[in-house]
């Protein structure tokens, strides 16, 4: 008897088996009120990430993922779920449009020609996709739901009273569009001339694009962008109901990067502009020695002396080669340019996300290339109208007395401090106190 085993004739049986499952539809999942869908059975919905059809067809990252979601939707088809294991197809994208280009060819032929190409390496594998709900991101089917589901968004307002999206119309302030979920504002994207699309960052490399390697610039362009700060706190709260690993979670919570601070104008002299900076600690504001703006601030091209103009025109043309990854990089070097100008600010405003009234009004400084001494007018919160963090001021009662700013409510006490540090020294001695 011999010891080598047989061969299996997997070419025998998986065809003859892949073509029974899919002649009765072995893996569909009938809708509720359909035949054979049993109500009693709990749902389990297993979902993968739907590849971009491209002309080579799978890697192994594809199967490698996808095998472990299979058994996972196999596991719980056995244990009486109703298991909802769809495919689909993220069928837009750069290269069949290059593809189209170079060739003349119509990108829906390419694309379709495609997806058959994928379906069928998938459906030899053996994945128990249910093929009835197969995705196609480019269908007008599919484009349709969509536009749908934006315009939901663009005619809706998060309501922080009910914690919920309503209709537009139900808002009853005058200003409805600063309000809307969707709405147009300029932004700096990834802008690649050559290509004539924005792209992702993680499709800019080396400041060149993915495909095609052509030189890709950040400039400031009109698109249309989400409102997700209005509901970002529901975000958060959702995150706890998941059954997610606590290091993606993690991962979530910091992508949504929520945080409690104070947004403070300095507003420049001798012009109407102003510059708005949010710091969660106001109180570090005294011992500010310089500020630091984008390069694609516009206040730049305004502010920027005659001496420093080329320097400056340079530096920014250079950072707009990089990507936002790259400038985010914190291993790399960060320079900068100096705008070598003189400039007076003052900062008139400072109030808190909940409301609480913390003010700095008015504050001067004095500054060259940004470096800037302080004198501030301080308004101290009442106890019962700032709640955290605790914020505690004490001074002499003379000079408590004698500090009166202007518009300050009643029943916020104020105080002037100077805070050039030399002079912020000499009042620490004399009795200042800051407890956080």
């Amino acid at each position: 008897m011999s010891s080598q085993r047989k061969q299996y004739p997997f070419s025998d049986f998986e065809s003859k088996w892949q073509q029974r499952w899919a002649e009765t539809e072995a893996y569909r999942m009938p809708n509720p009120g359909e035949a054979n869908f049993d109500a009693s059975k709990p749902k389990y919905y297993v979902l993968d990430m739907f590849p971009y059809p491209s002309g080579e067809g799978l890697h192994v990252g594809h199967p490698e993922g996808y095998t472990a979601t299979d058994i996972l939707a196999r596991y719980h088809r056995m244990r009486g779920f109703n298991v909802l294991h769809p495919m689909g197809w993220d069928a837009f994208g750069l290269p069949a449009e290059q593809y189209a280009v170079k060739t003349g060819q119509h990108p829906a032929v390419t694309t379709s020609k495609n997806i058959n190409h994928f379906k069928g390496q998938l459906q030899r594998i053996g994945f128990s996709y249910d093929w009835s709900r197969e995705v196609n991101t480019t269908s007008p089917d599919y484009v349709r739901w969509t536009q749908w589901i934006f315009l939901q968004i663009y005619n809706s307002w998060f309501n922080p009273a009910s914690n919920r999206a309503e209709p537009i119309s139900t808002y009853q302030g005058s200003d409805p569009e600063s309000v809307r979920l969707a709405y147009v504002a300029e932004m700096p994207v990834n802008w690649c001339p050559e290509l004539g699309t924005v792209l992702a960052n993680e499709e800019v490399v080396d400041g060149k694009s993915e495909v095609g390697g052509f030189p890709v610039e950040r400039r400031p362009m009109r698109q249309w962008v989400l409102r997700i700060t209005a509901f970002a706190d529901r975000l958060l709260d959702g995150l706890e109901t998941l059954d997610w690993p606590d290091s993606i979670k993690l991962l979530q919570k910091n992508w949504i990067g929520r945080s409690e601070g104070a947004f403070v104008d300095f507003a420049l002299a001798e012009t109407e502009d102003k510059v708005t900076v949010y710091t969660t600690r106001p109180d570090t504001l005294f011992g500010a020695t310089y500020m630091v703006i984008a390069p694609e601030h516009p206040l730049v091209t305004q502010i920027t002396t005659t001496d420093n103009r080329a320097t400056v025109d340079d530096y920014v043309k250079s950072v707009a080669a990089k990507s936002e990854r790259d400038r985010q990089d914190a291993s790399q070097e960060r320079p900068a340019s100096s705008l070598g100008h003189m400039r007076s600010t003052r900062s008139t405003t400072l109030a808190s996300p909940s409301g609480s009234p913390i003010m700095y009004s008015p504050a001067t400084a004095r500054a060259l290339s940004w470096q800037c001494r302080h004198t501030m007018r301080v308004i101290r919160p009442s106890p019962q109208n700032f709640s955290s963090p605790s914020w505690k001021w004490s001074k002499p009662s003379n000079q408590a007395k004698a500090a009166s700013p202007a518009k300050a409510p009643p029943s916020i006490p104020a105080i002037s401090m100077d805070c050039r540090p030399e002079k912020l020294r000499r009042k620490l001695r004399n009795g200042w106190r800051h407890r956080d």
